[in-house]
């Protein structure tokens, strides 16, 4: 939720999961509004950078 663009909409009223906002991968400049549309595997921290979400299965 972090790193979205747009306010995130959850699958239900407990908010355990996500399921629309809005990111841009970094990597392709493509956007995405639905979380089943991403495999997030982690998200990598590098000295002197902000974090980064490593997307898988794109």
């Amino acid at each position: 939720m972090q790193y979205s663009l747009a306010p995130v909409s959850f699958t239900n009223e407990k908010g355990c999961t996500v399921d629309t906002s809005l990111w841009l991968d970094p990597y392709t400049g493509n956007f995405y509004i639905l979380a089943s549309d991403l495999d997030v595997e982690y998200i990598a921290h590098f000295p002197g950078r902000t974090s980064t979400v490593v997307p898988t299965g794109l």
